[in-house]
């Protein structure tokens, strides 16, 4: 799980959907803003849509967590980042997230050098 310090609040997720940039993948959609933070920050939102197993949804915020755990020191500081995962037929394995997010990153030109 990440840190407290590395979660979007409440506040925050609302600044991000207003001036974030919409990225998609098959897997997911992100929308990534810069704010003036110290630390980058993340968000995962799983619907009923997606499963309506709870436990499956807690299990695809996991994973996509862990995932990014991944990226946390490489992106650049001020980074804020909500997942928004899409309904597909099996839960996402983590090789499949984080080829994903690798490329959202790249895209988004958060990775720093």
């Amino acid at each position: 799980m990440l840190p407290r310090k590395n979660k979007i609040t409440r506040a925050e997720f609302d600044k991000v959907f207003k001036s974030g940039r919409t990225y998609n993948s098959p897997l997911f959609t992100a929308r990534i803003a810069y704010i003036n933070n110290t630390n980058a920050k993340f968000s995962c939102v799983v619907s009923k849509k997606v499963s309506k197993s709870s436990p499956n949804r807690h299990t695809i915020k996991r994973r996509v967590y862990s995932a990014i755990q991944k990226y946390i020191l490489k992106l650049q500081p001020g980074t804020n980042c909500i997942i928004i995962m899409r309904p597909s037929l099996n839960i996402p394995t983590f090789d499949a997230l984080d080829d994903s997010l690798k490329r959202i990153f790249k895209e988004s030109k958060s990775l720093m050098q």
